[in-house]
Formats: structure tokens, sequence, C-alpha cells
């Protein structure tokens, strides 16, 4: 079995050495050996769960629920995948949707050859939708949600907030 040098690896996989140090202090991707002098070695296999750390991180997930996706279930993790690939058809979903603004503006000033202020307030209106997430879904399932909503229904929005 090859081993590589943290320097080596870090070139191989796309990252850097530092990367690399931190992913190991997190318990994230402990080197395959040390060298008699100490130094990080690093195998095939490791390339493997970095490529999936890199993935998971790709798709928004934290390195804490990474780390938590690589020691847990398949079903925990295909529930949490399930939930990240919801966030993700929402972002991709505001995302189309402020394109499509933008086109309407951009269209509308061909034609007119000025900007109206209702358009830029569409636009504004639009990309503030766009960057407002729903931050309940970072910390809660669908189920928690589903009760919180079930037991502020009813209530007024200052009872709410208390």
């Amino acid at each position: 079995m090859k081993l590589f040098r943290t320097g080596e690896f870090a070139q191989k996989a796309g990252v850097t050495v530092r990367t690399l140090r931190y992913y190991d202090r997190l318990g994230l991707l402990k080197p395959a050996a040390y060298s008699a002098a100490g130094q990080r070695l690093y195998s095939e296999l490791d390339y493997a769960r970095l490529q999936q750390i890199v993935t998971l991180k790709l798709i928004g997930l934290s390195l804490a629920a990474i780390k938590g996706l690589l020691t847990t279930e398949i079903s925990e993790f295909s529930d949490l995948l399930e939930r990240q690939k919801r966030v993700l058809a929402a972002q991709a979903r505001q995302l189309a949707q402020v394109i499509a603004t933008i086109e309407a503006a951009q269209r509308s000033i061909q034609t007119s050859q000025k900007l109206d202020l209702e358009q830029m307030i569409t636009i504004i209106r639009a990309v503030n939708m766009n960057t407002q997430t729903n931050w309940l879904q970072s910390f809660l399932t669908d189920d928690q949600q589903a009760k919180l909503a079930e037991q502020v229904t009813g209530q007024t929005l200052a009872d709410q907030k208390q």
C-alpha cells in the first residue's frame, strides 16, 4: 500500500496542508499512519474519505454534520442528504425567480430605454427573498418544525415572539 506525505497528499487531493491538519484535529480525516519522524502518512483509502468530505462540504453541509454522517447509520445519512437536497432545490427555485425578474427588467429596459422604479423595487424584493432562508431547516427536522408550527397556530405575533 502506497502512502503519501502530507504535502504530496494535499497536492493530489487539491486541498491545502492546513486543511488536512485541521481535518485531523477535528477527527474527520485521520492519517493511515505516521512516519518514524512523526509525519502524517495518507493512503488511497484516505483519499476516498477526503473526497467524501469535500463533496459533502460542496453541497452545503457543515464539518460537524459531515463528521456525524461519516460515523452514523446509512438511513440517517440518507435523511440528512434528503433534507439538504430540499434546501438546495428551494435555493435553486429562488435563484430562478431572481433571474426571471432580472430578465423581465432587461426586456423592459430594451423596449422603453429607461429603468422604472417599480422594476428596481421588484428586483430588490426578489434578491432579498433569495437571501432570506428558513434558518429552522438548519436546526430542526421537518417533524420538529411541524410541531412548532402547531404550537404557535392561533397565537398573536407577540405571543409567538415570546
